[in-house]
């Protein structure tokens, strides 16, 4: 508990001192706002050349802001920035201020239909993911609900209403979609409603940016190109695997990068099959690994994405895992996000490098759930019971 506090003080100390006192509340949402104005006019050149993006941005929304626009450039989909277009029809302030209501609900409507009851949406609403989420105005709340709707949906068994959600979310944020496309592709016997529904997702997210021809996606591929070379000098403290190997080396050459992508994205699917032949058949349980696998290995995975583990906490909490044991998994979290920053900065003082504390503790917690699957008798925590049939009654 001493440290989930001093965890959450620190984050709400750096979100008032780096965002609210610096007059920058909102600023993800600010390039939201923007994205989806030019997308209203069709102005795709200027949505994704980042030069012009961010002089507007700056001179519109954010003029104290530094003059390097490199945080500060579209890099969302087309079809997310078509999205956005109903930001802009009301003065900055209100419509922020509706974005986070807007957020603070899509989150506790998720944990409630995962079935928890309302203090673990306090608590998610606490973790330092939703602060900083809220901070700066960012889209977590959004896709943990569209995560949330892929999960029940595998979960009851709604095979192409599960692909089509799944194939929306890859539309609007790919990196989002990286672990449950990973199952359904090395399962494509057992996924073939999924993989369908999928591309029916896929076809419905891109008609409205087809329609006029493709100059939007010509225009996002372009940026997304010379985005490689931005992600490489740009570092992030977060759970992924292909941060923590560019923390290694800051200031990583773009082949590091791609490579970093590409091994995460092997590491991903091995880890798929590996789930598969633990617990074969529970799709549930599948699900819940899927989205721990986006969460380590996504390509692009910032701060406020490891929202989308509330979805494993939730199946763990039903499968019966000690709420002890869970609420030390959300405190590895939320200490490594709060202070991951602060350790790497002073290995990066000593050496020019550091290790990912984030991910170290990420992967430990990975490690204690598997650790505590089994109980002391050997039965395991995380399986469906199965039905004992010689100890139910005989028929009269």
């Amino acid at each position: 508990m001493v440290l989930a506090m001093a965890s959450f003080a620190s984050v709400v100390l750096t979100m008032l001192t780096s965002v609210v006192f610096d007059g920058t509340t909102g600023v993800d949402f600010g390039v939201f706002r923007l994205g989806g104005e030019l997308a209203s006019g069709g102005d795709w050149s200027s949505l994704y050349d980042g030069a012009t993006f961010s002089e507007r941005f700056q001179t519109e929304l954010f003029p104290g802001l530094a003059e390097d626009g490199t945080l500060n450039t579209f890099i969302s989909t087309p079809t997310f920035a078509l999205a956005m277009q109903p930001l802009h029809w009301l003065p900055f302030s209100p419509a922020l201020l509706l974005w986070s209501l807007l957020s603070v609900c899509f989150a506790i409507i998720s944990v409630r239909s995962l079935g928890l009851r309302y203090p673990w949406a306090v608590a998610l609403l606490l973790s330092p993911a939703m602060i900083v989420n809220l901070a700066i105005g960012q889209s977590a709340a959004l896709f943990l609900a569209l995560a949330v709707v892929v999960h029940l949906s595998v979960r009851l068994e709604w095979s192409f209403r599960a692909g089509l959600a799944l194939g929306l979310l890859f539309v609007l944020k790919p990196p989002l979609a990286v672990g449950y496309g990973l199952w359904w592709l090395v399962s494509p016997t057992r996924s073939r409603r999924r993989l369908a529904g999928a591309i029916a997702g896929v076809v419905i997210g891109l008609a409205p940016t087809l329609a006029s021809g493709g100059a939007a996606w010509a225009a996002f591929a372009d940026a997304m190109r010379s985005r490689v070379a931005i992600e490489s000098s740009w570092q992030l403290n977060g759970l992924s695997l292909p941060e923590a190997i560019k923390l290694l080396n800051p200031q990583s050459a773009t082949w590091v990068t791609l490579g970093s992508w590409g091994v995460s994205l092997v590491v991903g699917a091995l880890l798929i099959l590996a789930a598969k032949r633990r617990w074969p058949g529970d799709d549930e349980l599948l699900s819940a690994a899927a989205i721990v696998v986006t969460v380590l290995v996504s390509p692009h995975l910032a701060v406020y994405d490891p929202a989308l583990l509330i979805i494993p906490l939730a199946v763990a909490h039903d499968r019966g895992l000690a709420t002890e044991r869970i609420w030390l998994l959300a405190a590895i979290h939320g200490a490594t996000l709060a202070f991951g920053r602060f350790l790497f900065d002073a290995q990066f003082d000593v050496v020019g490098r550091g290790l990912s504390v984030e991910f170290i503790g990420f992967v430990a917690s990975i490690l204690l759930v598997l650790r505590w699957e089994v109980d002391d008798v050997g039965r395991s925590l995380l399986e469906v019971p199965a039905l004992d049939v010689e100890s139910l009654p005989e028929a009269a």
